[in-house]
């Protein structure tokens, strides 16, 4: 089912001559551990090549959140992208992703992918000049050289009303972006030889959260059980997730009975969810309280669809 792709002699050539370690930097709060711990196997299973993940919540920079409510980020993480640069001492390159994540391909391919001279590189989906058309700032390959972001300065310039939240999440504060192709970022798709990373975006259907994803949960929950089996993992992180209300509770029959799609759960196993699912649509399936929007999407004055971040 999962496709093995070859290094191209470029992306060789280049770990070749600078022996730089993939830096992976994940957005994400603590009740993420277990969900990180999957993107984490997910590189592992994939890769041969030196890698380092990073949770950011144990690295964030301190800073002030916006005085205007409408510039407050949409998670408790969505800032968190802009402190990488200064996190690496403006060295290198980092590629930032969101926790909901796993890889399917190779995360080597993207990090030594050639940049052409861009500060950073994103993904977009849909045509430019059509409603499907959205910019995504939920993996991005990062020249920390180039990209002197510094998240109290960026807080600053939406203080003093240079810059909104829509905007930076638009622009990314540079106007020398790349494109990196939809295939690094598939929206709760996965197409059998094209997708090389799996985005469960839709917060509401995340196969940890409920158990009515559409396309693709078996995949994640393939990856959780090889984690277990290869101790990767244990029990403890996920008990710890149960415990907490981070994961919903029927996770709990399906880890002990292995069943890879959700939707495969007997009802009264589904019925257990009830109450954590309606706690989590209070919260925006955010699974945790914190200082930011409850808006999910918007549109800036241009028309064109944000991401949901």
């Amino acid at each position: 089912m999962i496709k093995n792709y070859f290094l191209n002699k470029k992306v060789k050539k280049r770990f070749q001559e600078t022996k730089e370690p993939i830096k992976i930097f994940v957005a994400c709060q603590r009740s993420h551990d277990l969900v990180v711990k999957v993107l984490e196997w997910s590189v592992q299973r994939t890769t041969t090549y030196p890698f380092k993940i990073y949770s950011m919540y144990k690295q964030e920079i301190p800073f002030e959140m916006p005085k205007d409510d409408k510039n407050k980020p949409g998670t408790p993480f969505s800032f968190q992208r802009f402190m990488i640069p200064e996190m690496c001492n403006f060295k290198g390159r980092a590629i930032y992703m969101d926790c909901d994540q796993i890889l399917i391909t190779d995360i080597a391919r993207l990090f030594h992918r050639p940049m052409n001279g861009f500060d950073l590189m994103h993904c977009e989906t849909g045509k430019r000049g059509t409603k499907k058309f959205a910019q995504r700032s939920s993996v991005m390959l990062i020249d920390c050289e180039k990209t002197k972001w510094k998240i109290s300065d960026l807080v600053n310039d939406m203080n003093e009303g240079k810059i909104t939240y829509q905007q930076l999440m638009i622009d990314m504060a540079t106007e020398n972006k790349g494109v990196i192709p939809y295939t690094w970022n598939s929206l709760d798709k996965y197409e059998p030889g094209k997708t090389d990373l799996i985005h469960y975006t839709a917060k509401k259907t995340q196969p940890w959260i409920n158990h009515n994803h559409p396309d693709c949960p078996e995949i994640w929950f393939n990856y959780l059980y090889e984690a277990l089996d290869a101790e990767y993992i244990d029990m403890g992180l996920i008990e710890e997730a149960l415990d907490n209300g981070w994961v919903r509770p029927s996770m709990k029959y399906q880890v002990e009975n292995r069943i890879l799609n959700p939707k495969d759960l007997p009802q009264e196993i589904k019925d257990l969810d009830k109450d954590f699912l309606e706690r989590a649509k209070k919260n925006n399936y955010n699974n945790m309280d914190g200082d930011y929007r409850a808006i999910m999407s918007w549109k800036d004055l241009s028309g064109t669809s944000i991401e949901k971040a």
